[in-house]
């Protein structure tokens, strides 16, 4: 889709993480974290564009989790999460 160039960019860091998780995003996102089998275990974080979001992972086992982003009610992009 061509919406005027504006290119989506997303960092998610530091991954893998032994603690917070960090996401800035140029686009404004709605964010949801499942882990491996699929388990909601998040929904609803709210990414503002531009503004660096901070996930607590405390919570967490060491493991792979699965960041579901819907952009801008748009489109929706992935990113893997490495939990140590």
């Amino acid at each position: 889709s061509n919406s005027g160039g504006d290119e989506f960019r997303l960092k998610v860091y530091p991954n893998p993480s032994t603690g917070p998780i960090k996401i800035i995003s140029n686009l404004a996102a709605k964010g949801r974290l499942v882990n491996a089998m699929g388990q909601l275990l998040l929904a609803d974080i709210d990414i503002p564009a531009n503004a660096t979001v901070e996930i607590q992972t405390q919570f967490l086992t060491p493991g792979l989790y699965i960041l579901n982003l819907e952009v801008e009610g748009r489109f929706t992009e992935s990113r893997k999460i490495w939990i140590r």
